[in-house]
């Protein structure tokens, strides 16, 4: 092959090296959330005092010609709440009725997960780039 062949075909390679990669990355993520999301929930992916709503995490790759965008979200509308529960905790407060409620120690169901395997993920991106350079 020629110089100017083999340029082309890293130049190609590279071009559609973004979204198999971003998808790579936001399926990594999402493993690491969902095992941890069943222990904290026990093991339903649900909270029973918030009428048994289910907690998704919902992902999305769109990619386009020389780009490729992946998102892991926390949830559909009207879960975003829980999820804050579960992660953050809840202050001690009193209910409308008077009665004492004493909080909840925060779980860091996204945070830790998240936190753990970032550093995986971007050494998966690079290694996964200079492979095809």
């Amino acid at each position: 092959m020629t110089a100017g062949g083999d340029l082309n075909a890293a130049a190609t390679a590279v071009s559609r090296y973004p979204e198999p990669a971003v998808r790579q990355a936001v399926a990594s993520i999402r493993g690491a959330l969902a095992p941890r999301l069943k222990v904290d929930t026990g093991g339903d992916s649900r909270l029973s005092g918030i009428g048994n709503a289910r907690l998704p995490i919902v992902t999305k790759v769109t990619a386009g010609a020389s780009l490729a965008e992946g998102r892991v979200a926390t949830a559909r509308r009207g879960t975003f709440g829980p999820w804050r529960w579960l992660n953050d905790g809840v202050r001690p407060y009193t209910t409308a009725a008077g009665n004492r409620h004493p909080g909840t120690r925060p779980k860091r169901t996204w945070d830790d997960p998240v936190d753990q395997v970032m550093p995986t993920v971007e050494t998966d991106l690079v290694r996964g780039f200079d492979r095809i350079v």
